[in-house]
């Protein structure tokens, strides 16, 4: 007769078992109308309408019901100010034009496939300017619908030997052993940070550290927002970053105790501010890395209070010894 012990631990097994078989892998740029994909086609088409038609409500049906929770009615309603001044006034893109990635998670508990649609909307006598609708839908059901300036081939670079992305980001001040700051604001400012104008680093060993000089609730802030967060991208950092020509930039990079074994720094980066010569295609996203693999992307136009707190960070007045000596 099994103890109730032994059955706890089997039981347990099963559970680690079940969670660390889910896995993800894309398969790029399929065809919006074949018999697999049409309906969830027609369901994303059926969004923009409802954009187009400023019909809240009955956009609202489609989502699923989590993900209903989990929108901000502010964002909502950005998104209809937005998308409705797009679907008018840029030119509405042919099915072959729109692209579909398909991801497929897969686990012990079954298979679930999310299909995220990109439609390409060009402004009306100019092909410089082309803004895209994402539609994620799973189980014939909207999970997100966002808008972004970047091209789906720069979003999901997709491969079945990638890192996967996480689905969730959970992080606690307390499991911090590491951190850095990195401010440079040397266009903007010629203040000085103890013995460097226009740029200073800040580091510190834990949790209490960040509580020492000021900043612990303001990391407590970023961590709340990044396991709430709807990713507006998720891309490869394989093809490289860009040199962003002139900005004011904050970069913060942290380890943690017991971490997951591919979970190696996580780092946020964001530039403030930027002048007109700024090329980088990045430059109107925050950026979280937690390996060399995978990025993570947010619209900063869709996630001010986030980047209230890291210009918070960035402009903090910290002590005289705070500042690291030759950073």
């Amino acid at each position: 007769m099994k103890t109730p012990f032994r059955l706890f631990a089997i039981f347990s097994v099963l559970i680690l078992i079940t969670n660390a078989c889910n896995f993800n892998y894309s398969n790029p740029f399929e065809d919006v109308n074949s018999k697999d994909n049409i309906v969830d086609f027609q369901l994303a088409k059926k969004a923009l309408n409802y954009i187009e038609n400023n019909k809240v409500d009955s956009l609202l049906l489609l989502y699923n019901q989590d993900a209903k929770k989990r929108i901000r009615l502010k964002d909502f309603k950005r998104l209809f100010k937005n998308g409705d001044y797009i679907l008018s006034n840029y030119v509405y893109p042919e099915d072959s034009l729109v692209n579909l990635t398909k991801s497929t998670n897969k686990s012990m508990m079954g298979e679930k496939i999310s299909k995220v649609f990109s439609f390409p909307f060009d402004l009306k006598n100019s092909t410089d300017s082309t803004r895209y609708f994402y539609i994620t839908i799973t189980n014939g059901e909207i999970q997100n619908i966002s808008l972004s300036k970047l091209h789906p081939g720069l979003n999901f670079i997709s491969s079945r030997h990638k890192e996967p992305h996480l689905e969730k980001i959970v992080l606690k001040t307390e499991n911090i052993k590491w951190f850095r700051i990195w401010y440079d604001g040397t266009t903007y400012t010629n203040k000085r940070f103890r013995n460097e104008n226009g740029f200073y680093a800040v580091s510190g060993s834990d949790s209490e550290d960040l509580n020492d000089i000021g900043i612990k609730k303001k990391f407590d802030s970023i961590f709340e927002y990044i396991s709430k967060a709807e990713y507006d991208s998720l891309d490869y950092k394989d093809f490289g970053d860009h040199d962003p020509g002139e900005y004011e930039w904050i970069y913060l990079r942290m380890r943690f105790k017991n971490a997951p074994k591919k979970f190696k720094e996580f780092e946020v980066s964001c530039i403030l501010k930027d002048d007109s010569t700024n090329t980088n295609e990045l430059k109107d996203y925050i950026i979280f890395v937690h390996s060399n693999k995978t990025r993570y992307l947010l619209e900063k136009s869709r996630n001010i209070d986030l980047v209230t707190t890291l210009k918070e960070i960035a402009h903090y007045k910290y002590d005289e010894d705070d500042y690291e000596w030759r950073p």
